[in-house]
């Protein structure tokens, strides 16, 4: 599966299904021929998950700058994402021009979700996991994060809030076409404490499902809990029907997923604007 055909084959599957028409927990998508915007619900946030621009530096630059545009006064901030493959290379140098922050620099993988779950051991044993669709599962998944990940946890309460909030509007709908799970998970020993969170996307009917979110807290690592969080969530994704697991994975836990099959694909950046406030606020929700 590293041939470079085969690797080009899945990239163009992913670009196909999770960046140019993808279902987005959250948010509402606004597709043009040559770009991909998608906007959150309660305005704080938005991100622009694939373009097909011209390739000359001034063009590209107006460009930009007319999606920015677009985006101001409907969210405060942007988060555009550039892949390794995208074109023309150095784009991202573009968006730093104009302002924008490099970050959350990650490695796109992807690998058979049969594939996953036969090299994944039950890891089950003496762990505790609880899953859901619901906006419980969601604050147990958020309080994870935020003692994970300290420096943005303002940032983590938005989105636990965003996605809460698009969960309690998809109760009615039965599970199947609800397309996002969060998993949280401890040991025998943490008295019921959650020690490990992460979460899945599968639109219905896709191919490939997204795993998000995934973190452990410190004191609680080297326990297997990553792993069984994985199993739980590429179990769920086969039984959808999803054919591919995808992963934005963080150098932490990049050798972790290659050796469960998981290829690299394409390079990441999120390059991240501040709009300013909405034109109008709604209510109050891979990360």
């Amino acid at each position: 599966m590293n041939n470079p055909e085969t690797i080009r084959e899945m990239r163009d599957l992913y670009d196909a299904c999770m960046r140019k028409n993808s279902w987005v927990l959250a948010f509402s998508a606004h597709l043009e021929h040559d770009v991909s915007r998608y906007v959150a619900h309660n305005g704080e946030t938005a991100m622009l998950m694939w373009h097909q621009f011209g390739a000359e530096p001034v063009a590209l630059s107006a460009r930009v700058q007319t999606e920015l545009a677009w985006f101001r006064g409907r969210s405060k901030l942007l988060y555009w994402k550039v892949y390794g493959h995208d074109q023309p290379p150095g784009f991202g140098d573009i968006l730093g021009e104009l302002g924008a922050n490099g970050e959350d620099n990650a490695v796109l993988h992807m690998a058979s979700v049969t594939e996953v779950c036969e090299r994944l051991p039950s890891e089950t044993q003496h762990k505790t996991l609880q899953a859901g669709s619901s906006r419980a599962d969601v604050m147990r998944a958020q309080a994870v994060w935020v003692d994970v990940w300290p420096e943005s946890a303002d940032e983590q309460r938005i989105w636990g809030e965003l996605y809460a909030g698009a969960l309690d509007k998809l109760t009615e709908l039965p599970q199947s076409e609800q397309g996002a799970r969060f998993w949280t998970a401890g040991s025998d020993a943490d008295a019921g404490i959650a020690n490990a969170a992460g979460y899945l996307i599968h639109a219905p009917n896709s191919p490939v499902a997204l795993l998000c979110g995934g973190a452990v807290r410190k004191a609680a690592r080297n326990q297997g809990l990553y792993k069984a969080l994985l199993k739980a969530r590429a179990e769920w994704a086969k039984s959808r029907g999803a054919k591919w697991l995808a992963i934005e994975a963080s150098p932490m836990s990049a050798p972790i997923v290659q050796s469960l099959g998981f290829v690299p694909i394409t390079s990441l950046v999120f390059y991240k604007f501040k709009l300013g406030g909405p034109t109008a606020t709604g209510p109050q929700g891979c990360v």
